[in-house]
């Protein structure tokens, strides 16, 4: 099981940009007219990585190297305070793979950008759609019943809600429900190592068929 975060950028909201180009304006709003907000606060990724290190979640946190054109991630831009900014950045080295791996969900978590609504039922009821309080349905649920790799995302800009954070919310939610409805019979994995584990297999399948092939086994009379 694997969790795939796309548009994580230090310190802005990168929905802001999306909604200033959007709107042709540099005071994007909301559908209900109040602002959206522009930056993201390291506080929020150390509330992030608690909820991640809660259910033990991993996946892909896909950085942008660039973000909204206002520098790259390993040198920063105008405005934003050095102490903040290196604190936001994660280095990462030594991947042996490099992998695509296709979410199986879309990111119900997104519309809480545009949602006011907060309350813990609201939360609730988001979080339903990947899987419901009694592990039967919500489509994680769908997934497990098929016995595929269940693969998720979600966005940066999703999670941070403008700043209410329900969407993040929603993810806390999301893992104790898996941890409550599985336990032990699902893993967390990173993308990498889910790529290598499904990789071994194929390899192990054609090893098979290659083998049969050679011997006659399996061949039509």
């Amino acid at each position: 099981m694997s969790l795939i975060v796309d548009d994580p950028a230090p310190l802005i909201n990168v929905f802001w940009w999306h909604a200033a180009e959007r709107q042709q304006s540099s005071s994007p709003t909301l559908n209900s007219g109040e602002p959206v907000v522009q930056a993201v606060p390291v506080e929020f990724l150390d509330r992030f990585v608690e909820v991640i290190q809660k259910w033990g979640i991993r996946g892909k946190f896909s950085v942008l190297p660039y973000p909204a054109g206002l520098g790259k991630i390993s040198e920063g831009w105008p405005g934003a305070q050095a102490t903040e900014f290196r604190s936001s950045v994660v280095w990462r080295e030594g991947d042996e793979w490099l992998v695509s791996i296709v979410s199986q969900c879309g990111d119900h978590i997104w519309e809480t950008m545009e949602n006011r609504d907060d309350s813990a039922a609201y939360v609730r009821s988001v979080a339903d759609r990947y899987l419901t309080e009694d592990g039967r349905a919500g489509r994680l649920a769908e997934l497990f019943r098929a016995g595929t790799p269940m693969v998720f995302h979600t966005h940066w800009q999703s999670l941070y809600s403008d700043g209410r954070g329900t969407g993040l919310r929603v993810l806390d939610e999301v893992g104790r429900r898996v941890a409550r409805a599985w336990g032990e019979e699902v893993r967390w994995l990173k993308c990498s190592d889910l790529a290598s584990e499904v990789a071994a297999h194929v390899d192990e399948k054609h090893a098979q068929t290659v083998s049969d092939a050679e011997t006659g086994d399996g061949r039509n009379p």
